[in-house]
């Protein structure tokens, strides 16, 4: 599996990632909100991260099940992009392990 980023969120990409994939906000303000996210099985997901601070611990989420990692700037939404997926739970987390979060396929 792989895992791609795109660049910088804007309406027309957005709609056009949103007819192909789930897309799911996920707020990051001293952890994930929410920190769980569910997506069904053999559908792509689309993951926006927006970092709301400026801890040097958020501005990394790794995904160790696809061997990947993506820089959050501040203020900023990054797309991650993840292939339709197996079911099972795949954690994402900050690189120093404080923040924590879980897709969850079904």
């Amino acid at each position: 599996m792989t895992l791609l980023t795109s660049r910088r969120h804007n309406r027309a990409s957005g709609a056009r990632a949103s007819a192909a994939a789930d897309e799911t906000l996920i707020r990051v303000r001293g952890r994930y909100l929410p920190s769980v996210v569910h997506a069904e099985a053999g559908k792509p997901v689309l993951l926006v991260f927006l970092r709301e601070e400026t801890a040097v611990c958020s501005e990394q989420v790794l995904f160790p099940a696809f061997g990947r990692s993506v820089m959050l700037p501040p203020g900023e939404r990054v797309r991650v992009y993840l292939p339709a997926c197996a079911p099972g739970t795949y954690e994402f987390s900050c690189a120093m392990g404080v923040l924590r979060g879980a897709l969850t396929v079904s």
